[in-house]
């Protein structure tokens, strides 16, 4: 019968030990609170089941349902500025499916964009109205790469431009040889 319980009152320090071998520990030190376990930690709801796994042996944790966080989110940082802050590491994202792939961006009434900045320079890809933009901070170049001997620009109607080899090809595919090669009117 619950209504013959009562509060468990335990003084800063002392402990409430679980377990033959002590094994799940919960105190308070008069600062800080503490949950202490010698193997995983699962948070669970008697509907869902383990919804939150802190590891033991590694600092792993897992959430296997929604998580769901009010504030900004910091890795690498303890005081985050911004919804999710990364520093002092890169951020990899692989999808192992044979799907595509995507970072979405989206302003709802506002531009969305990309930016990439040094202390001296910074390049954006944004989209604005009905109109996309690749923009480099004034006074820097703007340098497009391929990878390979061929940059090719396209829009609807198919390929507009290329270069090979040095070369500027515009309305055609074929290389001639000349620095500029323009086919159509």
């Amino acid at each position: 019968d619950r209504s013959k319980w009562s509060d468990l009152y335990v003084s800063d320090s002392n402990k409430i030990i679980l377990g033959a071998d002590g094994d799940l520990q919960i105190y308070h030190d008069g600062t800080d609170n503490h949950i202490e376990a010698t193997s995983a930690l699962n948070i669970a709801t008697a509907n869902s089941g383990v919804a939150v796994k802190i590891g033991h042996s590694t600092s792993e944790v897992s959430v296997s349902d929604n998580f769901t966080v009010t504030g900004d989110v910091g890795i690498g940082t303890s005081s985050p500025t911004h919804k999710l802050e990364v520093r002092g590491g890169d951020i990899h994202f692989e999808n192992t499916s044979f799907t595509n792939t995507f970072l979405d961006v989206k302003g709802t009434s506002a531009n969305a964009y990309i930016r990439a900045y040094s202390d001296s320079n910074s390049v954006w890809l944004y989209q604005g109205g009905s109109s996309s933009y690749l923009s480099a901070q004034s006074g820097s170049t703007l340098r497009l790469n391929s990878g390979s001997s061929n940059l090719i620009l396209l829009d609807n109607s198919g390929e507009v431009m290329r270069t090979s080899n040095g070369n500027l090809l515009i309305g055609t595919t074929t290389d001639s040889g000349e620095k500029l090669q323009v086919e159509g009117d």
